[in-house]
């Protein structure tokens, strides 16, 4: 009983988060695997849209977690400005780009496309005032590049490590390889592709590695 009376309450506590937990109960009793669960925090009203069966992992970033979670509704590229978002519904909106050769050569379905604030990751970092980035995931159907070379040289010293979703689509690996490499910073290894995996670029500042050993 002390089981499933703690399930419940942190079933509640949960549900108490989101600004429409009937919209999440229904889909959580009735959806398929595949449906697009929309979920709206209800401190922020920022909403994310994912798989039923990726709730768990979307759940876990928003609030398994004692650190700030922020979210923004902008794009990162190599300039600072305005973007076009080419919206799709597949895999509950996650291929969406602002990349239109990376839609059309992975065949994405775009719905529509909206105007959207771009920025440059140094202009995060400083933003946020981040001395250090323990981890930046990058996976950005196909803007991987730019968002690299909106990258200072300043800047890249303060990432400890980075890891990239590569789309061979739109550059070669060679090419996308190049920008961390020429920092000197860090350290390039490929994962070996699994399922759900992807293509992994990972990157580890040698100032890491060589302060934890």
């Amino acid at each position: 009983m002390r089981g499933r009376s703690g399930r419940l309450a942190r079933t509640l506590a949960t549900l108490s988060r989101y600004r429409n937990p009937l919209h999440v109960i229904r889909k959580r009793l009735f959806g398929s695997p595949d449906d697009p669960m929309t979920l709206v925090d209800r401190e922020t009203g920022v909403q994310c849209q994912c798989p039923l069966a990726a709730f768990h992992i979307f759940a876990s970033i928003w609030y398994g977690h004692d650190y700030l979670i922020t979210a923004r509704p902008w794009a990162l590229s190599d300039y600072s400005g305005e973007a076009q978002l080419l919206r799709t519904d597949l895999l509950g909106g996650a291929m969406s780009t602002i990349v239109p050769e990376f839609a059309r050569r992975a065949g994405v379905p775009v719905l529509d496309q909206v105007p959207v604030r771009a920025e440059r990751l140094s202009e995060i970092i400083e933003l946020f005032d981040l001395s250090s980035v323990r981890l930046c995931k990058i996976d950005a159907e196909g803007s991987e590049i730019a968002i690299l070379r909106g990258l200072e040289r300043i800047h890249c010293r303060r990432l400890d490590s980075l890891v990239m979703e590569y789309h061979p689509e739109v550059y070669q690996l060679s090419e996308l390889l190049a920008i961390p490499l020429q920092w000197g910073t860090h350290q390039i290894s490929l994962m070996d592709e699994k399922p759900f995996s992807g293509n992994i670029v990972r990157a580890v500042a040698t100032s890491s590695l060589l302060g934890s050993s």
